[in-house]
């Protein structure tokens, strides 16, 4: 039998070359493979598990400098990807391989998740991406580690870029709600107050909330979880409301152009000669309704499944959501007298 064989000066750059080709496949493939585990549509068995974690080691100590900017989101989505699966799936094998363990939790509290480009959606139906596979992982340590880092992590998730991360997180929230207690309220306040920055943050940017006007909502928003402001009872989604308008509205006062407002003031004299038209206006609530459906996208296997402390809170979210609909549909004063006249005992 004939084989070739490479000169030894060769056969270290042909090995090389194979190793980046690999790892670059590994890169693309890693995250999609992560995700069918999380959902429970591939297992891993106990014999795979050591592969499992050596394929992450070598994408976290993979950095060469010639990757372009989206090949390194790649990397990340698998990274974390394969670190969420550990964490959330294999603890028991984790805490038996404290070396994988500690690797796998040092680099997660480092990995910052690459920004995409400026085309990027929040809108998008990605489920593989670092921001939201960080997410699940932080509430997977939730569990067992209160420190601020972890908590960061979570709340990172909740409020991601994309608004499939927040789904993400809060349905791997929803699934240990038991466990977490106080903190699954906590992150599902974050949500609300959310949906009135971002709010506010599309507003600010014109259409679609741009990263850095997102980071300083963001920053806001996980002093005051921080400092625990958003434990204790669920937030009306009023006060989420109330915080949209709020800023919407010195938003409004501080991009008007100098003929908008003229028209404005315009429009304040006639009303003040002639009175309202009888026309009426849906109130439209100042929130992101896109991230209150994500967000709260566990109360449908809420309603199926309910635990028995599940009722208050299946109550509280119902209430609030139908409220807020019928803020959006009926005129003040008929709506409170179809609201008392429907709610009232008899």
């Amino acid at each position: 039998m004939i084989t070739m064989r490479w000169p030894a000066d060769l056969e270290a750059k042909v090995k090389q070359g194979q190793d980046e080709s690999e790892l670059k496949m590994l890169s693309l493939t890693f995250a999609s493979v992560a995700r069918a585990c999380l959902s429970c549509r591939k297992t891993l068995q106990a014999a795979e598990l050591p592969e499992f974690a050596r394929q992450v080691r070598r994408l976290a100590d993979w950095h060469p400098s010639a990757l372009d900017a989206m090949q390194e989101q790649y990397r990340l989505n698998s990274l974390a990807g394969g670190i969420a699966v550990l964490i959330l799936q294999h603890r028991a094998w984790l805490a038996q391989h404290p070396d994988i363990e500690k690797s796998c939790v040092d680099t997660l509290r480092e990995l910052k998740p690459k920004e995409g480009s400026d085309l990027d959606s929040p809108m998008s139906t990605l489920d593989h991406t670092a921001e939201s596979f960080i997410g699940e992982a932080g509430v997977g340590l939730l569990l067992e580690c209160k420190d601020e880092w972890v908590m960061r992590i979570a709340f990172d998730g909740v409020t991601g870029f994309n608004c499939e991360s927040t789904w993400q997180t809060m349905v791997r929230a929803y699934l240990v709600r038991e466990q977490l207690g106080e903190q699954f309220t906590e992150l599902t306040n974050v949500v609300v107050l959310w949906s009135g920055l971002r709010r506010a943050a599309n507003r600010g940017s014109g259409y679609e909330a741009k990263r850095d006007l997102l980071a300083k909502y963001k920053e806001t928003l996980f002093r005051k979880c921080a400092a625990g402001k958003l434990k204790g009872n669920l937030l009306p989604l009023a006060r989420a409301e109330a915080l949209g308008r709020a800023l919407v509205e010195r938003i409004s006062r501080q991009t008007m152009s100098p003929e908008e407002k003229r028209m404005r003031e315009a429009r304040k004299e006639w009303v003040r000669e002639h009175g309202r038209d009888r026309k009426l206006d849906r109130e439209m609530p100042n929130v992101d309704f896109y991230v209150l459906q994500k967000g709260l996208g566990f109360l449908w296997a809420m309603v199926r499944a309910p635990l028995p402390a599940d009722e208050p809170v299946l109550r509280h979210h119902i209430r609030e959501l139908f409220d807020m609909e019928m803020r959006t549909a009926l005129p003040t004063i008929r709506r409170r007298e179809w609201a008392a006249r429907t709610l009232s005992p008899s």
